[in-house]
């Protein structure tokens, strides 16, 4: 017969294997559900964000009022209503009247790009590359529906996307009005003895979504107004738009301004080869001063991001799942950051 205490370690080096086979197991079913529900997770993400905006405004105004919250939060959500009513009946005609244009104007600015570089040796070389880029941001701009498409990444016709929005406006406004609910309910998925810890670690991945939030939100204030005044006064075509276009595209770090800056040169260039010279070293010192002052300082309540792994992980949701995955990809790393 075997010995008592070869008896018991088989058991235990069974038990473990039995351990690592159920902790694998359940490693492969957690990124299967990842897997297939990753599209319908990020819009979840996005109503969270939202969801997070509509919280910091509610707060706000519930401090400088005294209004109960549940009132605070209506009153933010009924002027989000009517600013978007009037934005859409009022500006939007104007605004897609000055992005039509906008649109129009980069094969002809391509042109001119073309005409000033053939005087150039080195730059009869690149005559031949500029055709495809020229065609994909006309394409980009011109296409709503591909790029309504692309903002969502999940969806294929213009009735989908719109179905969309207003399912990630609806989750926002539940998760903003009661969100004790919905983190009570994950809180409860755990150990009842890890569950005050994970009340703290809620708190703080919060703390970091509005921190970031109210950040970009700040950054983007800031080299729009930098960048729309700058290119108004080297008198660019089309200041204000650019400008805004800048402000929005500052949303996504790292690639949004480098998507800002080519029709913004490329319509200064439009004007006189100087004017664009001027307008890129323009870019080039307000992209310098956001690098240097404005993110650091307005972000300074931010945990410590890793640069590269913010940029990694922009390519690999931007390759897989369009540019909503582009856009969500900091805040994810912010929160799986927290969570580590």
């Amino acid at each position: 017969t075997m010995p008592d205490h070869l008896i018991k370690i088989k058991k235990s080096l069974k038990d473990n294997i039995f351990l690592k086979a159920k902790v694998a197991l359940g490693i492969i079913l957690i990124l299967l559900f990842f897997w297939y529900s990753i599209n319908v997770l990020l819009l979840v993400f996005c109503a969270i964000l939202i969801a997070v905006a509509l919280r910091i405004a509610s707060s706000k105004l519930h401090h400088n009022t005294r209004l109960n919250e549940g009132l605070s939060l209506t009153l933010v959500i009924a002027f989000v209503v009517f600013f978007i009513t009037i934005l859409v009946t009022t500006a939007t005609p104007t605004v897609v009247e000055q992005m039509q244009v906008f649109a129009n104007s980069i094969p002809s600015a391509f042109d001119t790009l073309k005409q000033q570089l053939n005087q150039f040796g080195w730059g009869k070389e690149l005559l031949d590359n500029l055709d495809v880029p020229r065609d994909q941001l006309t394409q980009f701009l011109t296409n709503s529906s591909g790029l309504l498409n692309q903002l969502t990444g999940v969806f294929s016709t213009t009735f989908d996307v719109i179905a969309a929005l207003f399912v990630i406006l609806l989750m926002a406004v539940y998760l903003a009005s009661e969100p004790a609910l919905y983190i009570n309910g994950l809180i409860r998925l755990f150990p009842i003895s890890r569950r005050q810890r994970m009340h703290e670690v809620f708190k703080q991945a919060y703390d970091v979504l509005k921190g970031w939030f109210l950040g970009q939100l700040l950054s983007m204030s800031i080299l729009g107004l930098l960048m729309t005044t700058g290119l108004w006064l080297l008198d660019v075509p089309l200041a204000l738009t650019l400008g805004v276009f800048t402000a929005i595209m500052t949303f996504i770090p790292n690639f949004g301004p480098l998507i800002a800056g080519v029709p913004t040169v490329l319509l200064a260039l439009s004007a006189s080869p100087m004017t664009g010279f001027y307008t890129l070293i323009w870019i080039f010192v307000v992209q310098n001063m956001e690098g240097t002052f404005i993110t650091p300082l307005v972000h300074r309540n931010i945990i410590s991001l890793p640069p590269a792994l913010i940029i990694a992980t922009q390519i690999l949701l931007a390759s897989v799942y369009g540019f909503i995955g582009l856009v969500v990809a900091m805040p994810l790393v912010a929160l799986g950051m927290v969570f580590v």
